[in-house]
């Protein structure tokens, strides 16, 4: 019996997955509606498998994933998501997840892959990550991932359009210093402004969240 841990925040969607997966006589689901019990579930029972949403509310599956692996290293985890991306992608095979689904696809698809999984294959391609950071790169992750975490908040203020001023009072520096910093980011990436530069980056951050 392949014991799953299915977590995802819509509890309808959650329930009828719970359901697909308890049709099959092999799998025996059990369901959870957030991360952080997801998280404690993982860490008592030690499922076989974990189907994980990749947004949890506020949360990402993402980090759910790392912690359950951090607890649970047998456990095998499977994301879930209908916003896949090239950097979310990248990000689940650097966790160690065997598949990544898109939720677009049929039920018979995910009790397959859950039972494949749990038998220790892995649907994650090696060569389709190099070929998906190799994007990233060239949309500027690479600089992205070489930032801290005061940088990237900058960054993300700049996107939605706050003043320096504004800027400066939810990071904490002085106005100098993030006039200094946003010079910085806007010769890191190239662009000769901060609207060239928050045109630049959304796209990028949206895919991070």
């Amino acid at each position: 019996m392949i014991t799953t841990l299915v977590c995802d925040d819509h509890r309808m969607v959650c329930d009828a997955i719970g359901k697909t997966l308890g049709l099959d006589s092999e799998i025996s689901p059990v369901l959870t509606y957030d991360g952080r019990s997801c998280i404690e579930v993982a860490r008592k029972r030690k499922p076989d498998v974990a189907v994980i949403d990749l947004k949890l509310g506020d949360e990402s599956g993402l980090d759910v994933i790392r912690k359950i692996r951090s607890t649970s290293p047998s456990t095998k985890a499977i994301l879930l998501t209908a916003f896949g991306s090239d950097a979310s992608y990248v990000r689940a095979y650097e966790l160690g997840a065997a598949a990544y689904l898109d939720k677009v696809g049929t039920s018979v698809d995910l009790v397959r892959t859950v039972k494949d999984v749990g038998r220790g294959l892995r649907f994650i391609d090696a060569g389709d990550v190099h070929e998906a950071q190799q994007r990233l790169d060239d949309h500027g992750y690479g600089v992205l991932a070489t930032l801290d975490e005061t940088d990237r908040k900058i960054l993300t203020l700049v996107a939605r359009g706050s003043t320096n001023a504004e800027i400066s009072e939810q990071v904490f520096l002085s106005l100098q210093t993030v006039r200094n910093r946003l010079s910085n980011l806007l010769a890191k990436f190239g662009k000769r402004n901060r609207t060239e530069l928050a045109i630049f980056v959304t796209p990028m951050l949206e895919q991070l969240l």
